[in-house]
């Protein structure tokens, strides 16, 4: 148990070292590196980070680190030691038996490698029960509120679309009553939804088309993988922080993979619709 803590120790203050030089490789280069490269380092820093171990098996011969941290010793926080009947002889009552010796309990010590392993788990529990419990009652809106699309024209423009970023596997199309915004959801059974409230023909177009290269460039995949990470390292400030800046990320590879798919005399547009889009969610949000 002390070298699972450990390993994970190691690798969670390795990975927010790396946290931070992204951050700060991403603020001062942001307009020489698209957000796509951005993504691919996530990607590859949350693959790492989701095991919480060394990569290589035990017996694979590395060479020592430089720098070696001695370790306090693994400490005895409370301990109970075996309690038993003490047999008793008393004065002038001559020679007795001895009575049989009661069974001794066993001893109880919890280290402090012990408590830390479960103040782990109970974290990592919290935080996993708080994203399940938050979904499902996102899913249970979803059923309750969605209906599928059934205008030919808006599915004829789905399909439209979806070709022209080549897919080959569409998500389910719903709509639903008083979304804030369009979104994708869904791991396995991906679900594109789409507010019920009419929106201008071309705006409707530059929404869905977003959401579509998000489909196709499995940002929601990204997204769960970091939230995975989050619960193992949830002790760890850097990995919420990495979190955030791949919400943001993504947001930004998507958005440049959109305008790759559109004329530039459409970049314009796209902006004030994703302007628009967001106002409208902020209103919502604020009169809700």
């Amino acid at each position: 148990m002390t070298d699972f803590l450990t390993d994970l120790l190691a690798v969670t203050m390795g990975g927010g070292l790396v946290i931070l030089l992204l951050l700060f490789l991403g603020r001062v280069g942001r307009m020489r590196y698209g957000a796509k490269w951005r993504c691919l380092a996530w990607l590859l820093l949350c693959l790492r980070m989701a095991v919480p171990g060394p990569l290589l098996p035990a017996d694979v011969s590395i060479a020592p680190a430089p720098i070696q941290v001695e370790l306090p010793g693994d400490r005895v926080v409370y301990q109970t030691g075996p309690v038993g009947e003490t047999p008793q002889t008393g004065e002038g009552l001559g020679e007795r038996e001895p009575a049989p010796a009661a069974p001794e309990e066993p001893a109880v010590s919890i280290s402090a490698s012990q408590l830390l392993f479960a103040l782990w788990v109970t974290g990592a529990a919290a935080v996993l029960l708080w994203v399940f419990l938050r979904h499902g009652r996102f899913l249970a809106w979803m059923r309750r509120r969605g209906r599928p699309v059934e205008d030919p024209r808006s599915l004829g423009r789905f399909i439209q679309l979806a070709e022209q970023v080549k897919l080959s596997r569409l998500p389910k199309l719903l709509a639903c009553e008083n979304l804030p915004s369009p979104a994708l959801v869904g791991l396995f059974w991906k679900t594109l939804l789409l507010p019920v409230e009419p929106m201008e023909e071309d705006v409707m177009d530059y929404v869905i088309l977003h959401e579509l290269i998000h489909y196709r460039s499995c940002h929601i995949w990204l997204k769960a993988l970091a939230l995975w990470v989050c619960a193992l390292h949830w002790f760890n400030p850097c990995t919420w922080l990495m979190a955030r800046a791949i919400q943001r990320d993504t947001e930004l590879d998507c958005d440049e993979r959109v305008l790759a798919h559109l004329p530039k005399e459409k970049h314009t547009a796209y902006a004030h619709a994703l302007v628009n889009v967001a106002t409208e969610r902020l209103t919502i949000k604020s009169q809700a």
